[in-house]
C-alpha cells in the first residue's frame, strides 16, 4: 500500500484527487501528509479487531468459478447448513443436463452442423466473414470490426469514444490494412 501511495503522488490527475477528497470527506487538511505515518502505525491487532467488528462471515458470499464437480466437494465446511447454490452463467439455477446420447461427440456434432449449412463444400465456398463488436464500458464506447477475404487478406478496425470527456473525444483510431495471413 505504501509503494503504490508513494507512486500515485507522480500522478497531478491522482493529487488533484487527494484535493477534492479531502473537502468532499471532510478529512483533516494533513489527511495524505500523515498518510504514510499513519498506516505505519496500524497493526495486526488492529487489523484483528476490525475483522471481528465488521466482518460477519455468515453473511458473506463466496464466489467461485469452475468444475462443479470438482469443487462443490470441497465448498460444504464453508456453509453452516451445509447447503452450496449453484448458478449459471447467466445467473440463473442450472437444470439437471441429460447425458448424450451413446455415440455422440464433438465431432458428429460439427458434422451434423456442417451438414446442416449445406455440406463441406458450401462451408469451403465462403469468401468473405465480416464480424462486428461493440460494447459500453466504463470509459466509454469500443466498436471493432474484422473482415476476412478468400484466400488470405484481413482487416481490423477499431476505435471507440470516451463518454466520460466533454465531447465524447475519439481515445482510440486503428486500422490494419488488408495483409496476407
Amino acid at each position: 500500500m505504501t509503494g503504490s501511495f508513494a507512486i500515485s503522488l507522480e500522478d497531478p490527475e491522482t493529487v488533484a484527487k487527494f484535493a477534492i477528497n479531502i473537502d468532499r470527506y471532510k478529512l483533516p487538511k494533513d489527511y495524505y501528509a500523515n498518510y504514510l505515518k499513519n498506516l505505519a502505525a496500524v497493526t495486526v491487532d488492529d487489523i484483528y479487531a476490525m475483522a471481528q467488528k465488521y466482518i460477519r462471515p455468515e453473511n458473506a458470499t463466496i464466489l467461485i468459478v469452475g468444475d462443479r464437480n470438482e469443487i462443490a466437494p470441497k465448498l460444504d465446511k464453508f456453509s453452516a447448513t451445509k447447503t452450496i447454490e449453484f448458478y449459471d452463467n447467466y445467473g440463473n439455477v442450472p437444470t439437471k443436463l441429460k447425458a448424450a446420447p451413446a455415440g455422440v461427440t464433438p465431432k458428429t456434432v460439427i458434422d451434423a452442423y456442417v451438414k446442416a449449412i449445406g455440406g463441406e463444400k458450401a462451408l469451403n465456398g465462403i469468401k468473405d466473414i465480416a464480424i462486428s463488436r461493440n460494447a459500453d464500458t466504463q470509459y466509454g464506447k469500443i466498436n471493432m470490426t474484422t473482415q476476412q477475404k478468400a484466400p488470405n487478406k484481413y482487416l481490423m478496425n477499431e476505435n471507440g469514444t470516451n463518454d466520460r470527456s466533454e465531447n465524447g473525444v475519439r481515445w482510440c483510431k486503428s486500422k490494419i490494412k488488408w495483409n496476407a495471413r
